[in-house]
């Protein structure tokens, strides 16, 4: 594996190298275990990771059911990923058009590196006769950074901005119990926003929420199970970015038009983005 030591860069650049593969320029020591600092320069923090998800899974008892909220460190800075699986993409697209053509390579590495923890995520929970009953909720938290080598095309724009290509992200769902929903909309272009995930996971659950328990999100599960049209018609998007201009954002559905309300300090924008265009 590769050195991971915390450092940003070194002395010949003076520790400026934001986005290269070593990386300690917030000075502290984010990773801990029970909070004591942990430290490892040796290990990628994918595969630390993926390790204690699995060992929960092992010593888990499982007549309970478990809820388990995995982190992982990729795809994001700083662009870091075992060497292995950096050299496997040796050749990928560099895709000219990006500011940072030559990350390309790294970017390529990282996503085979999230393949693999999600692989090794799915072998723990078979081994523990669990994979039957889980349901998967993945999704990213926003576009990718262009000056990382991101690329979000057609999509304009990237993380913290409220155009497209800073909020469209992936997500999926994956279950027994969404088989039959899946049959009916497997792919959706339904509006869903990032706090309808409690009170959907309650609803899978069979959780009722005690009385007078308010949530800002919505509870999609009888939607998604059944393959039907998501309840939800708007998204509030709040982006505190000066420098990018964009500061909030409001997508709406209005008689099967999909509308978003763009907003800086001193002009009101309103279009129409029911087809994907790139300027939105």
């Amino acid at each position: 594996a590769k050195d991971l030591r915390l450092g940003c860069g070194s002395e010949a650049n003076n520790f400026t190298g934001v986005f290269g593969d070593n990386c300690t320029f917030l000075n502290a020591y984010d990773l801990q275990e029970n909070g004591t600092p942990y430290v490892d320069v040796t290990t990628f923090v994918g595969d630390l990771s993926v390790e204690k998800a699995v060992e929960r899974m092992d010593v888990h008892d499982k007549s309970k059911g478990m809820l388990m909220h995995y982190h992982s460190n990729v795809m994001h800075t700083p662009l870091v990923a075992p060497a292995d699986l950096i050299e496997i993409c040796e050749g990928v697209s560099e895709a000219p058009e990006a500011t940072n053509p030559a990350f390309r390579q790294i970017l390529c590495g990282m996503a085979a590196a999230l393949d693999t923890e999600i692989l090794r995520l799915l072998f723990g929970l078979g081994n523990n006769q669990m994979l039957l009953h889980t349901l998967f909720e993945y999704s990213s938290d926003n576009g990718g950074l262009i000056a990382a080598g991101s690329l979000n095309t057609p999509y304009k724009s990237e993380k913290a901005s409220t155009y497209e290509g800073g909020i469209r992200v992936p997500a999926f769902m994956f279950g027994r119990e969404l088989l039959f929903g899946s049959h009916k909309a497997g792919v959706r272009n339904d509006l869903i926003y990032a706090p309808d995930v409690l009170p959907t996971l309650l609803g899978y659950a069979g959780i009722v929420p005690s009385e007078g328990a308010v949530f800002d999100g919505l509870n999609h599960w009888s939607e998604l199970k059944a393959g039907l049209p998501l309840l939800r018609q708007h998204v509030p998007l709040i982006v505190a970015s000066e420098a990018l201009a964009f500061y909030a954002a409001y997508i709406m559905n209005i008689d099967g038009v999909r509308y978003k309300y763009a907003f800086d300090p001193t002009v009101l924008v309103f279009i129409s983005v029911n087809s994907i265009v790139g300027w939105v």
